[in-house]
């Protein structure tokens, strides 16, 4: 019931991506402002060996996300599919692919990002209800967890 009540806006402007929760329906419509991120260029990785294998990867992971990648800030580069979050107003992907710009002769892992944190089940839930949320920024992030299906899968 989730997807035919709570909606995610996915719009690029500026380089950008931008997200908003939007609930509609049941006679109680609702906006929730989200975050953006910049769209993924080649040109962000600038150590990148355009004729590697990771760049191969790279480009079939754009591909198959439609062009709606992003790389995500934080310790280890790696690009997400920017549509698809655990919350309509997150640019936090539910997958993406992990950069090894030191070896770029392997495929990279294809990993998962499922945030099931009680923070992020409660502010759903308080969404697709319509009820107002709080923002609160959680310190930890999820660590990506390899497909369950195939631990060692590979794009």
């Amino acid at each position: 019931m989730g997807n035919l009540v709570l909606w995610r806006s996915i719009y690029e402007a500026d380089g950008r991506f931008h997200v908003d929760g939007l609930r509609v329906g049941l006679g109680n419509e609702k906006s929730y402002p989200g975050e953006s991120i910049k769209r993924f260029e080649l040109s962000d990785l600038p150590l990148l060996s355009h004729d590697s294998v990771l760049a191969a990867d790279i480009k079939r992971f754009d591909f198959f996300s439609d062009g709606y990648t992003a790389l995500l800030p934080g310790d280890k580069p790696v690009i997400g599919d920017a549509r698809y979050s655990m919350l309509p107003t997150s640019t936090k992907p539910i997958w993406g692919i992990e950069l090894n710009l030191a070896d770029q002769q392997k495929h990279t892992p294809f990993n998962q990002f499922h945030d099931t944190s009680d923070l992020t089940r409660q502010t759903f839930i308080d969404m697709l209800l319509g009820e107002d949320i709080r923002i609160v920024k959680e310190e930890a992030k999820p660590e990506p967890q390899a497909r369950a299906d195939s631990p060692e899968s590979r794009i």
